[in-house]
């Protein structure tokens, strides 16, 4: 099967466990590629992502345990990603 979504991240320890390359090996529909070491401008626009996402969303709300953080991160990826005309993908 060929790859249907490619997960991009920086070389951070999360991202280098055994853990996560045995959830990638697990789902044959991803590809993990890192960027390259000491290449910040290859990881700077996740960075503004994880930035837009605290301060339009998470900041501005009280969120009282991690179902609520997972929540409010899904409403704001598909508002982020459907609904902002100007930025939307589709």
């Amino acid at each position: 099967m060929v790859p249907l979504v490619t997960i991009v991240t920086d070389n951070g320890g999360p991202f280098r466990s055994c853990r996560f390359e045995a959830f990638i090996a697990t789902h044959p529909e991803l590809r993990h590629v890192r960027t390259r070491v000491k290449t910040p401008g290859q990881n700077g626009s996740r960075e503004r992502g994880f930035g837009s996402l605290k301060y339009e969303k998470l900041f501005l709300e009280e969120i009282a345990d991690a179902l609520d953080l997972v929540a409010h991160a899904e409403d704001y990826r598909v508002e982020y990603n459907t609904v902002r005309p100007h930025e939307a993908l589709a």
